[in-house]
């Protein structure tokens, strides 16, 4: 094949393969497991107290986990129940006793706003038969080696915590696209098809990486100015979110309805990192010299 590209998700094979071939101290990935467990459940419709259009959060009444549900196709729905510290909850627990004893009414004692869903046996089969898992975020320094490629969640994931992981994913597969059509050299296919790749990882590392610090926040430590300036800032962005000028509107409404880039919104918000993140030009002399280097 020319070219192989890995959608395959948090537990990439396709990223494994890279991490056992690429030379030692080239390509790195860091995997973490994120606190919580979830599990989901696929609905025929949404329930009939929700808004079918929107997505909701449900805060639970009884028990310490939370429900998220989402539209899905042909009017559908699914829901995530997640939480934390979950052996006495009542649907995410792994005790077989107490899963035994789950029913649609423990749900709803819980969820009071999930009553009168359709397919209620269906529900009670699915989270009795599911074990409960937990999410992962990936951070990788390139998304690309020889001929293999990463996309979405095997490049980059945040286990939900930013809510942009389709559209992210969505971005790297357009802007691939982008850059095999633009560098396809029909004379040396194979040259035209590494052009293509570092011109991707160029282009899109720096949002995986700006997406990551979005949704985790500073790895170091802020200075007492910083931790201020922090604070005065996002007071500033509650109140008035950009209207006359002032501050800025709140991230996840940035990240839900802006055009911009990650990395231009990461930068923006300079003052709450420790760390500074690099320009463009930085990311993609970094990432030249690594492949010129011929060290991956």
């Amino acid at each position: 094949f020319d070219l192989l590209v890995g959608c395959d998700g948090v537990n990439s094979p396709v990223r494994t393969a890279i991490e056992s071939n690429a030379p030692p101290q080239t390509f790195t990935c860091e995997v973490k497991s994120l606190p919580g467990e979830f599990k989901v459940a696929r609905l025929d419709s949404v329930p009939p107290n929700l808004d079918p259009t929107s997505v909701s959060l449900l805060l639970p009444k009884k028990g310490k986990s939370t429900a998220f549900v989402e539209p899905t196709v042909n009017n559908g729905a699914c829901i995530l129940f997640a939480g934390r510290d979950v052996e006495d909850d009542p649907i995410l627990t792994s005790n077989p006793v107490t899963l035994q004893n789950l029913t649609m009414d423990s749900i709803v004692e819980c969820f009071p706003l999930l009553e009168g869903s359709v397919g209620t046996t269906d529900i009670i089969q699915q989270l009795k038969t599911q074990c409960s898992a937990s999410a992962s975020s990936v951070k990788c320094n390139t998304y690309h080696y020889d001929c293999a490629v990463l996309c979405g969640d095997a490049a980059h994931a945040t286990g939900g915590v930013s809510g942009n992981g389709l559209n992210s994913a969505l971005l790297d597969a357009i802007v691939l696209s982008q850059c095999l059509e633009s560098n396809f050299d029909t004379q040396n296919k194979a040259l035209s098809i590494q052009s293509s790749l570092l011109s991707y990882s160029q282009k899109q590392v720096p949002e995986g990486l700006a997406l990551y610090d979005l949704a985790f926040g500073s790895t170091g430590e802020l200075t007492l100015i910083q931790q201020f300036s922090f604070i005065f800032r996002n007071v500033l962005n509650f109140l008035f979110g950009g209207k006359f000028g002032i501050g800025q509107p709140q991230l996840q409404v940035q990240l839900a309805s802006s055009s911009r880039s990650f990395a231009s919104i990461r930068r923006d918000r300079g003052y709450a990192y420790a760390e500074t993140f690099p320009t463009d030009e930085m990311f993609r002399k970094n990432l030249a010299e690594l492949y010129d280097d011929k060290r991956i």
